[in-house]
């Protein structure tokens, strides 16, 4: 069983994307749903396959069977810890979600390099010259540094930047129209001749403090919240928390919430403390002048905050028909983070009914933060594409 999109028109009814999941421990399983799925959608442009489980070691052989299934049709196709397919998330289990949409085929781009920076200067220039609406990014954790994103930032269309920390090697590989196969520590897939996505992040953490500037820093260690050393405020944050809550600091660049808006946070971890200066270990980006709280991870504010941000979606959407969706999962959420299984599943389907919508869980999720392509922790990344209603 699968969702498909879509959409009437003069001619009658046009299919403009499909998507389903498998259970599946073969590659060629894989190839058969892809072409069950092909043979579906008209002007098939191009698919996104995730792959988890046992599959996630056998990537090659995936695009390989990809290949041989539907032949001329580009993927990219990336490993993850689990998928999320149409009917839910596929948590350990081996299983694979396929998306196939109709329209240009998409862009497919690799980097090879191995210092960080270099893999972000060259990102850069593959793509800028794709003429793609949207990029997706399945990058490699061991060759991956927060400043990689950077040089992105010039990108003309940086804030539809979004993806994930692979996992395996590789971890992710491109399927040209040829057959022949990308592969590096970043492959791109860029989304041409489709509208911009609507993209939503959604932390799984409560926040415990108001978020305050960063007054005083060196380096990764933050020493003043406003007139306030950091570790009292992380100190006093922790009190009265029961069990073993895992804290974290939630960072803002922008003044949202001096508006009454939600404020954008992104997450990082709490890497130590300094009790001499009474300060908190957190990362480079905790710098003066950008706004911190303490926070801790929660399945409650999770549930909350996921369910406000496909509302948002929705009215950001509103006036187009939604043609499929890409949701990047954390590892640190799922069943680890609820104590149940397909949480987040049942949200999706909730919020967004039969759409064609695949997804994948990752070490880290890219999604944009004030306009620009940041790294999250602990975070759901929603993407909406949308077709003219």
């Amino acid at each position: 069983m699968h969702a498909a999109t879509r959409l009437n028109n003069l001619a009658g009814v046009e299919i403009l994307a499909a998507g389903a999941g498998c259970k599946a421990q073969h590659p060629a399983e894989v190839g058969r749903e892809a072409a069950r799925l092909a043979q579906s959608v008209p002007r098939a442009g191009g698919g996104l396959v995730f792959v988890g489980g046992s599959l996630a070691a056998q990537l090659p052989a995936v695009a390989g069977a990809l290949a041989a299934a539907c032949p001329g049709l580009p993927f990219l196709v990336a490993s993850g810890a689990w998928v999320i397919a149409p009917s839910g998330e596929l948590e350990d289990q081996s299983a694979a979600a396929v998306l196939i949409w109709s329209g240009p085929a998409p862009s497919l781009n690799a980097v090879t390099d191995e210092d960080p920076p270099r893999i972000g200067e060259a990102l850069a220039r593959e793509l800028s010259t794709t003429g793609a609406s949207a990029h997706f990014l399945a990058l490699d954790p061991e060759r991956f540094d927060p400043d990689l994103l950077a040089p992105l930032a010039a990108l003309p269309r940086a804030a539809q930047v979004f993806g994930f920390g692979a996992t395996g090697s590789p971890g992710a590989v491109g399927l040209l129209a040829d057959g022949s196969l990308v592969r590096g520590a970043a492959v791109a897939l860029g989304f041409r001749g489709l509208t911009a996505p609507v993209i939503e992040v959604t932390p799984a953490a409560r926040l415990l403090t108001p978020l305050r500037p960063i007054s005083a820093a060196r380096g990764s260690l933050v020493l003043r919240l406003g007139e306030e050393p950091a570790l009292d405020a992380l100190t006093a944050a922790g009190e009265g928390l029961t069990g073993e809550p895992l804290l974290l600091a939630a960072l803002a660049e922008d003044d949202a919430d001096a508006t009454g808006a939600r404020p954008e946070v992104f997450l990082r971890p709490i890497r130590g403390v300094d009790p001499t200066r009474r300060g908190v270990f957190v990362s480079a980006e905790a710098h003066a002048g950008v706004r911190m709280a303490f926070a801790a991870r929660d399945p409650v504010a999770a549930r909350e905050d996921f369910e406000a941000a496909a509302r948002r979606l929705r009215r950001a959407a509103a006036g187009a028909a939604p043609r499929f969706g890409v949701y990047v999962s954390c590892t640190g959420r799922g069943a680890r983070l609820y104590g149940s299984y397909d949480v987040d599943g049942r949200l999706l389907r909730t919020a967004l009914g039969d759409l064609p919508l695949v997804g994948v869980s990752g070490a880290f999720q890219i999604a944009p933060h004030a306009g620009l392509p940041k790294l999250h922790l602990f975070s759901g990344v929603l993407s909406l594409f949308t077709a003219p209603s």
